[in-house]
């Protein structure tokens, strides 16, 4: 029988844990009696009598009251410290070449992956430190930012059981202890959405370099040659509807029954403009 603990608070029920590789924090499931007050950062201790896993540092996220068997209950979904990595954004561009190609070299692929996850310590780096890759970051998501380095260059993000980062090639073997107990189910068993922090506009400035009011104009054909065809504005048309135009180009100029009056609706109403309402 194993027997689990968030912090000191023993859980009851079902107990689940994922371990993950990438920018998607491990997360498990836990249930534990309604009335506990469980701290909001803690350990999860599985033990079966005979050895103790212990995974460091897990966020209690979500918890939610439910009804058991055994009464009034809390679940909650607990996680490592990945769950942070959500919030945040970063700007900047770094080795972007000059306007003539020539390479720039300002950060390495280390300092990058570091200025992502700043005020966090990553404590193994296994990484090419001689590429200095080219970036242009608008308010970007710190981890996609990271997880698009590591994909380029073929780098896994983990963070092993007692809560330390790693970045390391995808092929290098995980830095978790094999973990031996097999009652334990890889699952996730309750999840609600994320509530956002906050939430940006970001724009840049639109600059033009000059407005022009135009006026919508149509093609006036005259018969028999007589005189050019000449641009009107649409309301001065021989062939406007009695209605006007905005219902006629909703049914696409059907109440028109001169066919060649159809044409040229279709040719140029709302699609001519002219500078001057004087044409």
């Amino acid at each position: 029988m194993i027997r689990a603990f968030y912090g000191n608070v023993p859980l009851i029920g079902r107990v689940s844990f994922t371990l993950r590789q990438g920018i998607a924090p491990s997360t498990g499931a836990i249930a534990f009696p309604a009335g506990v007050n469980l701290p909001v950062v803690a350990d999860l201790r599985l033990n079966d009598g005979d050895r103790e896993i212990v995974i460091n540092d897990l966020y209690l996220v979500d918890p939610v009251e439910a009804w058991s068997e055994s009464g009034q209950i809390v679940q909650a979904t607990i996680a490592d410290k990945r769950w942070l990595w959500k919030y945040g954004a970063i700007s900047g561009s770094y080795n972007v070449p000059s306007d003539y190609g020539v390479p720039v070299q300002e950060q390495t692929l280390k300092q990058l992956i570091t200025t992502c996850l700043s005020g966090l310590t990553v404590n193994y780096f296994h990484v090419v430190d001689n590429v200095y890759p080219t970036v242009e970051w608008d308010y970007d998501s710190p981890a996609e930012a990271v997880q698009a380095l590591c994909h380029q260059y073929g780098l896994a993000v983990c963070v092993s059981l007692n809560g330390q980062i790693w970045i390391a090639p995808e092929t290098e073997e995980r830095p978790d202890v094999e973990i031996g107990i097999g009652e334990i189910a890889k699952e996730i068993t309750f999840q609600t959405p994320d509530t956002p922090a906050s939430i940006n506009v970001i724009g840049n400035p639109i600059i033009n370099q000059e407005t022009f009011e135009c006026y919508a104009v149509g093609i006036e054909r005259f018969d028999h040659g007589t005189y050019p065809n000449k641009l009107r504005p649409i309301a001065d048309l021989s062939y406007k509807p009695a209605e006007g135009w905005g219902k006629s180009i909703l049914i696409d100029f059907e109440d028109i029954t001169n066919i060649l009056h159809k044409k040229l609706a279709k040719q140029c109403i709302y699609r001519y403009f002219s500078k001057s309402c004087h044409v």
